[in-house]
């Protein structure tokens, strides 16, 4: 029985490294510069943007075709943003040769380290030409509340 075994399937998952991963072993040699290489192919792309009142992400994510084809999750100040993008019926047509095949299709997953913790109570996501856009208030600075010391003899 012959096995199929595609030696180089374990770097399809190199782009979905958690960005925690390249820090952590910030300190290896690296002179090709090849983790930061690797680290670059990241999907799907976003941009963070952080102003005075809100956190805004926006992720390019064509091809969705429904709310549940996307999930997001917040922890703290880690988002998470995963799902599928479903296949182009005509790439599965009966006859048909695809000569070129660039776009993401299928699942995905992104991670990313906000620059601070965010509420998903202030978090608003809406979908539009492509582009998953998420918006969290920043948290209010608390103010600062005295203690009082009590001191025993």
């Amino acid at each position: 029985m012959a096995v199929n075994h595609n030696p180089f399937k374990i770097f399809k998952n190199i782009p979905n490294l958690d960005e925690k991963f390249f820090q952590e072993i910030n300190g290896w040699p690296d002179p090709m510069g090849f983790l930061e290489h690797i680290s670059r192919g990241k999907w799907p792309l976003l941009n963070l943007v952080e102003t005075i009142n809100e956190i805004i992400i926006s992720v390019d994510l064509p091809g969705l075709q429904k709310a549940s084809d996307a999930k997001i999750e917040i922890k703290g100040n880690t988002l998470k943003i995963e799902g599928v993008i479903g296949y182009e019926p005509h790439l599965s047509e009966q006859g048909a040769t695809v000569h070129i095949q660039e776009r993401h299709t299928g699942k995905f997953c992104r991670t990313v380290t906000l620059p601070t913790a965010v509420s998903s109570n202030s978090a608003r996501a809406n979908y539009r030409s492509g582009i998953l856009e998420i918006k969290f208030a920043k948290p209010q600075d608390s103010q600062a509340e005295i203690l009082n010391i009590e001191f025993g003899f």
